[in-house]
């Protein structure tokens, strides 16, 4: 009897350490699945386009909210990480405007900012977001600079407007910068203007 009850007790031990290993898998398993889930959306008009109307910011992000993704970028986990930080931490302050031409919406979970240009004139080291209603913050200008070279975004430049853009002036084109209409002969005469970029990191490469 008692060797049938040291026995026993192995197996209900042993029990126990599969269900925890078990237990702990899912786990993990779970929390990676939702580490993989987030995502960053960018949404921006194509090249210099001109508008000569000006929405609020809460307009804009309902247009970028009802456009179509065009395409999904998966990015390095460390990258994607230093965009959440920034974005998770912005602190709108009171702004009695926030009617003005957008061209840049960013969307990571809660945090929603629409930016007028990439860049101000002046190559500051802060631009301006707004956020919310009548709210704005100062985001990083490197940052943005990060994202939108993610988001593809100067590919919507050709060459020579390249050089008209203040980001670029201080941190350069990108080495991979391949212009979106190089393999047309022309761009055609009703291409649409805005473009919705999902950012995650299902698929890690540098």
């Amino acid at each position: 009897m008692k060797q049938s009850a040291q026995f026993q007790q192995k197996e209900n031990r042993t029990s126990v350490n599969l269900f925890y290993i078990l237990f702990c898998f899912i786990f993990l398993l779970t929390i990676s699945s939702c580490k993989n889930s987030d995502e960053l959306l960018i949404y921006y008009k194509m090249g210099f386009v001109e508008s000569p109307i000006s929405i609020t910011n809460e307009d804009f992000a309902k247009e970028a909210e009802q456009h179509h993704i065009d395409t999904v970028i998966s990015i390095p986990q460390e990258r994607f990480d230093k965009f959440c930080v920034m974005l998770s931490g912005l602190h709108g302050v009171y702004n009695s405007e926030n009617r003005h031409d957008y061209r840049i919406n960013i969307k990571y979970k809660d945090t929603d900012i629409a930016i007028q240009l990439p860049a101000p004139d002046s190559l500051n080291n802060k631009i301006v977001a707004y956020i919310g209603d009548k709210k704005k913050a100062y985001i990083s200008d490197a940052i943005l600079y990060e994202i939108l070279c993610s988001a593809r975004y100067f590919d919507f430049f050709d060459k020579e407007d390249l050089n008209y853009i203040p980001l670029l002036k201080k941190y350069k084109t990108p080495t991979d910068y391949t212009y979106y209409f190089k393999n047309q002969d022309s761009i055609p005469a009703r291409v649409k203007s805005t473009y919705k970029v999902v950012l995650n990191t299902a698929t890690i490469l540098e």
